[in-house]
């Protein structure tokens, strides 16, 4: 898949409605959405333009399932619009505070996936922080 256009975002968005918001951060902030027929995303909108492009490049460049996939991106608000994949499910700190301990299992299970996506995410050029 390669980068798409502002002109595939910004249909995405005409017939999208705003459900929640998601996360902020400094350089994003991350509302989910459905689209006209119903389907879950998030769209991640960034003020800096450059800073969402290096993001989405890198997305595509590490792809499933270390990264969410990536519906639409572009120019958006004088930054730049990022639509993902919505990925169903309870995040590890919903887990750790709903519940019993993590087994002992359950935490090399957890530690090597998410060093696995790290590894992923960092080779395609994605850093946190």
């Amino acid at each position: 898949m390669g980068m798409e256009s502002a002109d595939e975002l910004s249909p995405l968005l005409a017939e999208a409605r705003v459900r929640a918001p998601v996360g902020a951060g400094t350089a994003a902030v991350a509302v989910r959405y459905e689209d006209g027929g119903g389907r879950p995303f998030v769209l991640k909108r960034f003020s800096d333009a450059a800073l969402g492009e290096r993001e989405h490049r890198a997305l595509l460049r590490a792809g499933e399932p270390f990264a969410s996939r990536v519906i639409a991106g572009g120019a958006l608000d004088g930054g730049y619009g990022l639509a993902l994949a919505w990925v169903d499910g309870t995040s590890l700190d919903q887990r750790l505070g709903g519940g019993p301990p993590l087994t002992s299992r359950e935490i090399v299970v957890v530690a090597c996936a998410v060093a696995s996506a790290l590894a992923a995410l960092h080779d395609a050029g994605l850093r946190h922080g």
